[in-house]
């Protein structure tokens, strides 16, 4: 992955991560008030003496059936990838599977019930920011909307929205008799118009399947944060299967043949290896030298794809330092900055915020820039851009960003039709005042 794709995935799997604690300390506060005190503690394998209080944040998501899958889900809803080792099933919503315990969770603890809001306050009292909440919804209709897409199914005009990054305004509009999108009987998309209408909008990103090599016993070229699970069992099971496949050792009838082989010649526990062949990732970097043995890999191969996975930021910044330079200071002392470029991420398109590095800080009053809540703001700024005119503060999101607290969601997606890649450049022109322009590719 590429430096701005790789923090869009970590951004954005922290986000859900956050929200489904929030939603499983919620269910453990409910538990708490309404079965019997420590109930909902005990649900989440914590200590009372943690208190309920305390619950979101200490919540392992990534142990959970729900959260362990979040990767997966994000890759395939909005960068169109199914990962290798992953099928079909992983990301249908009928499927009797996570994805689909995910939805009717999401139908069951209603954000909007008054009650259970609550215990959402409750679960996530001790966090220093804001959880936001939505990111779930969005990831389970985005995945149903592409796998239906991909499967063949008819699409509604919501679920055409969602993977054309349009609003269902303009889908609806494109329907009319005038336009170029036709419905069928149902009011729904036959899959094959859905098909051809999508290949003509910008904000659509076509699927694509990575498969681990045809030969099993081939090395891929890389491997993601979660393909090396699948990719650890299927290599193992190929290199140390008997003639009987799974059958158990003799040795030790309690682990399949291949586990109990590949843990004699890495020294790596049985356990060890199970445990590894499922999300989460949870193979240590100082064991890499031992799972290339078991694995009958290039220890060196094999250690940068956990590390890649494990820490992509840090390995980004040693294989391309000159992407993470701070910019250059003006070689005028003092000179104020008065206008800046910033390049359209897919998070900022689906959010709608148009994020600056906090150097851009200079470029406006310091009495402008508010906080993360939205209660918490600063005065206004006036923006001009398009045939629009709109008055915001700029809120400092991060040490290392800063966004104007407006949206501009519809203007990006509806107006320019902007893509990924292009860029937006901010002009101070006056006193308070700045013009946004955009500059396509």
């Amino acid at each position: 992955m590429e430096h701005t794709s790789t923090e869009n995935f970590i951004a954005r799997l922290a986000v859900l991560e956050r929200e489904l604690a929030c939603y499983y300390g919620g269910l453990a506060v409910l538990l708490e008030e309404c079965f019997s005190k420590g109930a909902g503690v005990r649900a989440l394998g914590l200590t009372e003496r943690q208190g309920y209080v305390r619950l979101a944040s200490s919540v392992d998501v990534k142990a959970t059936a729900i959260g362990r899958m979040l990767p997966v889900w994000i890759r395939y809803a909005y960068e169109g990838i199914v990962s290798a080792g992953y099928g079909s099933n992983a990301m249908d919503t009928h499927a009797e599977g996570s994805l689909e315990r995910l939805r009717d969770m999401l139908h069951l603890l209603r954000k909007d019930d008054p009650y259970f809001n609550l215990c959402l306050d409750a679960a996530q009292s001790d966090m220093s920011d804001a959880v936001s909440f939505g990111g779930l919804e969005d990831l389970s209709a985005r995945v149903t909307a592409r796998h239906e897409l991909d499967t063949g199914l008819d699409l509604t005009p919501q679920q055409l929205a969602l993977l054309a990054n349009m609003s269902e305004r303009s889908v609806r509009n494109a329907m009319l008799s005038s336009g170029d999108l036709k419905a069928n009987a149902k009011g729904m998309i036959d899959n094959a118009e859905a098909t051809r209408w999508l290949k003509g909008r910008r904000g659509f990103v076509p699927s694509t399947k990575r498969q681990f090599p045809s030969d099993s016993l081939q090395i891929p070229d890389a491997l993601d944060y979660v393909e090396i699970p699948p990719f650890i069992r299927l290599r193992l099971r190929t290199l140390w299967s008997g003639p009987e496949g799974d059958a158990s050792s003799k040795s030790d009838s309690r682990y399949p043949e291949w586990v109990v082989e590949a843990s004699r010649r890495s020294g790596l526990s049985p356990t060890q290896i199970l445990e590894n062949c499922e999300l989460p990732l949870a193979v240590r970097p100082q064991e890499c030298g031992q799972w290339a043995i078991a694995l009958q890999v290039d220890r060196v191969w094999f250690t940068h794809q956990v590390m890649s996975a494990l820490f992509p930021e840090q390995v980004d910044m040693l294989l391309n330092p000159g992407a993470w330079q701070p910019a250059e200071k003006s070689e005028v002392p003092d000179q104020a900055i008065t206008t800046i470029t910033i390049t359209l991420s897919q998070a900022m398109l689906l959010h709608g915020y148009l994020d600056m590095p906090i150097s851009a800080t200079a470029m406006f009053p310091a009495d402008s820039l508010g906080k993360r809540k939205e209660g918490d703001t600063g005065s206004s700024v006036f923006l001009e851009y398009g045939m629009h005119r709109s008055e915001t503060d700029m809120r400092v999101k991060s040490a290392k960003t800063i966004s104007p607290r407006k949206r501009f969601g519809a203007w990006l997606n509806e107006e320019l039709n902007a893509r990924v890649g292009d860029r937006i450049r901010i002009e101070r022109i006056g006193d308070r005042q700045y013009k946004l322009s955009h500059i396509t590719g």
